[in-house]
């Protein structure tokens, strides 16, 4: 008896698990109601310039490095 009434209570808790695929949530905008929005974005750039040795030194006399690393972050709200 206690088999299966364990066996019933273990199936309908499988099968209760596998009955939902998939949770869909819907966003919704109530009226006269103001949202914020704040987006942060950061970019990290390095380049490193390969070239002849002339050029490199062109570059250096213009104030270039090499690697030439640029970091910059944005804040959008």
């Amino acid at each position: 008896m206690k088999k299966t009434i364990l066996l019933i209570l273990l199936t309908m808790t499988i099968y209760s698990c596998k009955s939902q695929e998939e949770i869909d949530f819907k966003v919704g905008y109530l009226p006269n109601i103001n949202y914020t929005l704040t987006q942060k974005t950061i970019s990290e750039n390095n380049i490193k310039y390969i070239a002849s040795d002339e050029i490199l030194k062109n570059l250096k006399n213009n104030g270039i490095e090499n690697p030439t690393i640029t970091k910059d972050t944005s804040l959008l709200k």
